[in-house]
């Protein structure tokens, strides 16, 4: 039997739970289906699930579809559960996504979407509640593929007359696909089975799971369409959940990932090991015993004491989970007088069935701490505790979890030196893209230490929670670059590193432009015309940006973001001045720029050089006994030079990059050296070096680029400073670019290629993302497709899309994200373009730009082209 996982997902009230038994009857597991308001569903088995109609724990059924033995998961559609959601993808082969068709998209959907998408899972769509009157399955249709992704497919009617049209929408994914299609005038299910398991096609399906209305057609495509994984002999599993039964026992719920497991075997993960004394199959609230498990199969496992959420074993010792953090911190208060030391050891059974609660006991004011997403989790944990433990408990305000980030790049340099120690260690640290976390590299020289300290030293990068110097919050959205390290060969061991790193971090930290983020949520907002006033009015007052669109002669549909501290209780007061009207949704949206960042520091009052657990300083020795040497006067007592100037001016591996990758262009592209060479010094060391000063174009486009935004009604006190984009139209600029357009039209390639190492430099000088486009709309079947050039994306248009197209639905859809120049000399697209809040200029004025960009270089580093 081919087994597989496929887990179900949706927003609050689409109707997952129904859908869900509807395919468990359809499969023959219930004899009839159950209903969230008679309380009798199959997967909604706990006492608050079914007293609140929603899900909160993750549960599991077998049941045979089609030629497989699929372990069906149902995950919450709560928000404040999006925790558990994420657990569950981490083990899941395919996802069925469940949309309510009597609703817009959620922002909840897109986040799972997203999910996903950043897991590469499979989707199957489900569309419910077709059975309403007023739902168009055309719009619904459009809007997801419009919202989502074009490849979803309708495939509801698969076996309908329009079969021919469907098969020839598919192919056309695939440029294998369409070979296929056009010399068989069809696609075998093969072909199909491969698309939907590479994501290249998202089949849909309409119905109504109340009704049973197209639960066959559904059930009988995923039987049809899903795909057997490639056998892995090797043992490997993915722990994604640890509970406890009625009695008490630990289970470990674990998907085989390879190979298989026996009752009795010893599993071992890289920080443990114990043996699967009990090894149970569950489906609902029962389970039967197994021997033995298979690759692809979910299993609870009793005794393992130690396993955790997030870890793997066998082949997978390094597989961690990741998913959506809590971002609100509550203080535990216990009403009948119970203290926090005494209640923090009964509370870790509690930890295990909520894995993704941080708990955390603080000795020096004996109170624990929970990092919780929201009001309903904390209600449902309060009776939760009171059940297991018979005690009450309620919980504090919550305060915010900020994050920090810096603006700049620093050099940070940590030293440890007591007696009979000594590590030295240096770190570049600059700003990373917004959200993506904290991203390690290590640029030493082999000898600058060995290359077993370099590998000490990233471990502790990696693994340390390192923590910003505003607030003491989580640092994230930068890049940490180890340059340099020193050791001594009598003196030095392992944990003498560690020190030195973290003080390193630290230091670099305490000399860094540091900013203060906090999460976003993103919402929309329904409610009635007339009260729109009001609610703008709200929004604005919480920070929040807002784009208000009409659904209806009655009804308004607002969109955007807002810092969650001020809207995530938002929702209580939308249903008390729209009496019930109203309805808000909202979801994860990262973290950005905090909106009160003084107020917040002042309140904080974080004091990073008392932190003794992270310290700013460094330790020397001298006469035979080390000595502290604050921060601010470490850098004038370390032993090995500094690496800023240079990475910073003439050492910075991107720049070198660059530079390599554009000195043998000519053999990648055929060009002539000379003209590469002439084209380079055209825009990049242009004659003449002025030695007075004086103020460049560059200078000037930047006041001017800084007055438009200074100007544009979006950007107010207090609100979230945008990243920047430059969008280019790659075409229209190499056809004004003199010395570009002489390579036309023979050497279309070699014009792209130059403009591209041009703008890849240039890039350097600004801090604006750099977005090139190009038309690719005569291109038979071809689809979007988006390159890496260095730090730079390259975008190929689709079939029939042009980049004027392309760069318009840019500017239109991401006009509340970012601050964008458009370069291009088209008169119209530059109309249509500013519109949308777009800056403009011209391919002429860019290439005076990129000039006075080389200027200033030539200047700073007195380069005289001859």
């Amino acid at each position: 039997m081919k087994n597989l996982v496929a887990g179900i997902f949706a927003h609050v009230d689409a109707g997952k739970t129904t859908l869900s038994e509807s395919i468990l009857f359809e499969a023959g597991i219930i004899k009839e289906m159950g209903r969230v308001d008679k309380k009798n569903t199959f997967f909604d088995t706990y006492e608050q699930e079914r007293a609140r109609g929603i899900t909160i724990f993750s549960k599991q059924a077998t049941l045979k579809i089609g030629d497989f033995n699929v372990t069906l998961i149902d995950t919450p559609g709560h928000i404040d559960f999006s925790s558990e959601l994420c657990k569950v993808i981490s083990v899941i082969d395919y996802g069925i996504i469940v949309i309510s068709g009597t609703e817009k998209l959620k922002p909840h959907t897109f986040t799972i979407w997203n999910l996903l998408k950043e897991n590469n899972i499979p989707v199957f769509i489900f569309v419910n509640k077709m059975d309403y009157t007023h739902v168009d399955r055309d719009l619904i249709l459009m809007e997801l593929s419009d919202r989502l992704d074009e490849r979803i497919v309708d495939f509801s009617g698969f076996d309908s007359g329009n079969r021919h049209d469907l098969l020839e929408h598919i192919a056309m994914t695939d440029e294998l696909a369409m070979d296929e299609f056009i010399s068989e005038g069809t696609l075998k299910d093969e072909r199909i089975k491969k698309l939907v398991a590479k994501r290249k096609v998202f089949p849909c399906y309409f119905g109504s799971a109340l009704k049973y209305q197209g639960i066959t057609t559904f059930f009988e495509g995923m039987g049809t369409f899903f795909q057997e994984k490639k056998p892995e002999k090797n043992f490997g599993g993915r722990i994604f959940k640890v509970s406890h039964d009625d009695k008490g026992n630990r289970l470990t719920h674990m998907k085989i990932t390879g190979g298989s497991l026996k009752v009795k075997d010893l599993i071992k993960c890289s920080s443990w090991e114990g043996k699967a004394n009990e090894i149970r199959i569950y489906s609902g609230e029962k389970y039967v015993n197994a021997t033995e498990v298979r690759q692809g199969e979910v299993c609870a496992i009793t005794g393992l004491k130690d396993s955790m959420p997030g870890d793997g074993v066998g082949f997978e010792n390094k597989y961690q989970t990741s998913g959506i953090e809590p971002v609100l911190s509550y203080r535990m208060i216990f009403p009948g007088g119970e203290t926090a030391k005494e209640m923090f050891p009964q509370l870790q059974i509690i930890k295990d069935d909520f894995s993704e609660i941080d708990m955390r006991y603080r000795e020096e004011s004996d109170e624990i701490t929970v990092k919780l997403m929201g009001e309903v989790q904390i209600e449902v944990l309060e009776q939760i505790i009171s059940k297991k433990l018979g005690v009450g408990v309620k919980f504090g305000e919550g305060r915010v979890l900020y994050k920090e980030t810096i603006d700049n790049t620093v050099e940070g340099v940590g030293h440890f030196e007591p007696l009979r120690h000594y590590a030295e260690v240096h770190v570049i640290i600059r700003r990373g893209e917004r959200g993506s976390g904290i991203v390690f590299k290590n640029k030493s020289k082999d000898d600058m230490p060995a290359k077993n300290r370099q590998n000490l030293i990233m471990n502790v990068l990696e693994t340390y929670e390192h923590k910003g110097v505003l607030t003491g919050g989580k640092l994230t959205d930068v890049e940490i670059i180890l340059v340099a390290g020193a050791a001594n060969v009598k003196h030095t061991d392992g944990g003498d590193f560690r020190e030195a790193t973290i003080r390193a971090v630290r230091q670099g930290l305490m000399e860094a432009e540091s900013r203060l983020l906090e999460p976003y949520y993103e919402y929309e907002l329904e409610l009635p015309r007339r009260l729109t006033g009001k609610a703008a009015n709200d929004i604005e007052k919480m920070s929040g940006s807002m784009d208000i669109q009409d659904l209806n002669d009655d009804f308004v549909l607002i969109k955007g973001r807002a810092p969650m501290i001020n809207i995530h209780n938002y929702r209580r007061e939308v249903n008390s001045y729209s009496s019930g009207e109203g309805r808000l949704t909202t979801a994860m949206a990262g973290y950005d720029i905090c909106h009160n960042e003084d107020e917040v520091l002042s309140e904080v009052a974080y004091n990073p050089e008392a932190d003794m657990e992270n310290p700013t300083g460094s330790i020397f020795c001298t006469h035979g006994a080390g000595y502290y040497v604050p921060y601010d006067q470490v850098k004038e007592k370390m032993h090995i030079r500094s690496f800023l100037s240079e990475y910073m001016e003439t050492g910075n591996e991107i720049i070198n990059k660059s530079a390599r990758e554009f000195q043998h262009a000519d053999d990648r592209d055929n060009i002539d050296p000379d003209e590469v060479e002439r084209i380079f010094s055209k825009t990049f060391f242009a004659n003449s070096a002025e030695k007075t000063k004086w103020r460049s174009k560059q200078a000037i486009e930047r006041e001017k680029y800084k007055n438009f935004l200074a100007d544009k009604p979006s950007v107010q006190k207090n609100r979230v400073q945008k990243d920047k984009i430059m969008i280019v139209d790659g075409y229209n600029v190499i056809h004004d670019w003199q010395e570009l357009s002489k390579l036309l039209p023979g050497i279309i390639d070699g014009a792209r290629s130059k403009l591209l190492e041009i703008l890849s430099n240039y890039s350097y000088s600004i801090d604006e993302k750099i977005i090139v486009v190009f038309d690719a709309y005569r291109v038979k079947n071809a689809g979007e497709k988006i390159e890496k050039y260095d730090e730079m994306d390259v975008v190929f248009t689709k079939e029939g899309e042009t980049a004027d197209q392309y760069i318009e639905k840019f500017a239109y859809e991401n006009r509340s994200k970012y601050d964008i120049r458009v370069v291009t000399s088209d008169a119209m697209q530059q109309l249509s373009t500013r519109v949308s809040g777009a800056y403009n200029i011209s391919s002429r004025e860019l290439l005076e730009l990129v000039e006075a960009a080389a200027k200033e270089l030539r200047i700073k580093h007195k380069i005289v082209v001859e």
